[in-house]
């Protein structure tokens, strides 16, 4: 599209269970891939902004939380939070459940 000089907003989901992306492989053509992640912490639901790819710019690597404010739409936590992978992963034995499954299925379909 980039010859046609049109942009294109393209909307896809992650596995909940695996956080690998659904879809057509989006992600490889896609010139830039904005992630939004949500965890619920003490009760309390969190949400977060992670610029996974952006072709050709420079851009922060962190996770940044995101608000939603009344009358100005999303803001986001100008620092960084200092949250971890394994805050927010899969616990080791889901993974290794969905891994082993992932395994299995390979055997039956060659």
């Amino acid at each position: 599209l980039q010859p046609w000089h049109l942009t294109l907003l393209a909307v896809t989901q992650y596995a909940v269970t695996t956080s690998q992306a659904f879809g057509f492989g989006l992600e490889h053509v896609a010139d830039g891939i904005i992630r939004f992640i949500r965890s619920i912490r003490g009760g309390r639901l969190n949400r977060y902004v992670l610029i996974e790819k952006m072709r050709n710019t420079n851009h922060d690597l962190r996770l940044h939380q995101v608000y939603i404010v009344d009358g100005h739409g999303m803001t986001v936590k100008p620092l960084p939070i200092t949250i971890r992978r394994e805050d927010i992963a899969l616990p080791p034995h889901v993974y290794h459940q969905i891994a082993n499954a992932q395994k299995r299925k390979e055997r039956i379909i060659p």
